[in-house]
């Protein structure tokens, strides 16, 4: 029997560092997931700024879709 594993993946931000290192994390991550054929479930770049969580606000959207 051929299971899929599925993993939850936040990506933080102290909204200090630079966004191009939470775009690059994001993309590294869905890479390395891809190729090791691993299903990820994250927020989309749409939900919030670039996916990544760095309000109380944008936690709560990550709490809701890992629901």
């Amino acid at each position: 029997m051929n299971k899929t594993i599925t993993l939850g993946i936040i990506i933080g931000n102290r909204d200090f560092f630079p966004d191009s290192l939470v775009e690059k994390a994001r993309n590294e991550i869905l890479d390395v997931f891809k190729k090791l054929n691993l299903k990820a479930v994250l927020l989309d770049t749409t939900d919030t700024k670039l996916g990544g969580v760095e309000t109380f606000t944008d936690a709560q959207k990550c709490a809701e879709l890992f629901k």
